[in-house]
């Protein structure tokens, strides 16, 4: 797994966006090579921008962030991607999202850690730079979904 620092996630998003707006075809192929060379793994599912991008900051959650990441998985709406941003947990939270990440079959979840301690607004920046979704949850490592349908009936609050 590659860790990234914000300024490496920032010419990622960078780079993404003019994937996205990109039309020319030569753009497109150039811009795939950089994320290939950065250890991304692109194909037309990871081209889908998801509703709903999940936050989740996590510092020494272990103990609870398995309820959370389940209690999103496990929501009825399935258009979300999950970014657990680590920062610099000193117990297994890393392990626990890393087994998540790789569990996840539709590939929506992704773990991002941070070399050093940086604190909860570094976490969320660095989250809100890597997410693709068109809304943003922030949600903390030790919090959980309570309700199955929470995130459908939200969303189409907004999508109305």
């Amino acid at each position: 797994m590659k860790f990234l620092e914000p300024n490496q996630i920032s010419l990622y998003c960078i780079f993404k966006n003019l994937y996205l707006k990109s039309k020319a075809k030569d753009d497109k192929i150039l811009l795939k090579y950089f994320w290939k060379m950065n250890s991304y793994n692109i194909n037309e599912d990871h081209l889908d921008k998801p509703l709903i991008s999940f936050i989740i900051a996590s510092y020494n959650v272990s103990e609870s962030l398995e309820r959370c990441l389940k209690s999103i998985i496990e929501q009825s709406l399935e258009n979300f991607e999950v970014l657990i941003i680590n920062d610099k947990s000193t117990d297994n939270t890393l392990e626990i999202a890393q087994s998540f990440a790789k569990k996840d079959k539709k590939n929506r979840i992704k773990v991002i850690s941070h070399l050093r301690n940086r604190g909860l607004a570094a976490v969320r920046n660095t989250g809100f730079l890597a997410s693709r979704g068109k809304y943003i949850w922030h949600i903390d490592g030790d919090d959980y979904l309570g309700y199955k349908h929470a995130v459908k009936f939200i969303s189409q609050i907004f999508v109305k």
